[in-house]
């Protein structure tokens, strides 16, 4: 059963994956989004600016995640070996 819905899962991640890069295409931005990316005009650098930050902005609550999740395992594992010690002696 375990493996039925580790093949589910990895079934739905490449479909929309793949659902994703095929509707790229029809994604539409607003025309100022547009002419931000557009390197032709004077405003492309805004363009980049933008995504930049957007990503700066994203970065912060992944990594504080992460910082939280890697203390709880850390933990964890202390307790664990604290508790193996104890039961041994």
């Amino acid at each position: 059963m375990k493996n039925f819905f580790s093949a589910t899962k990895s079934y739905l991640v490449y479909s929309f994956v793949v659902i994703f890069v095929a509707l790229q295409d029809l994604a539409i931005a607003c025309p100022n989004c547009k002419e931000g990316f557009d390197e032709n005009t004077t405003q492309a650098g805004l363009g980049s600016a933008y995504s930049i930050t957007i990503c700066l902005l994203l970065i912060v609550p992944i990594a504080i995640v992460m910082t939280i999740a890697i203390k709880i395992r850390r933990q964890m594992k202390l307790h664990e070996q604290l508790h193996l010690y104890t039961v041994r002696r």
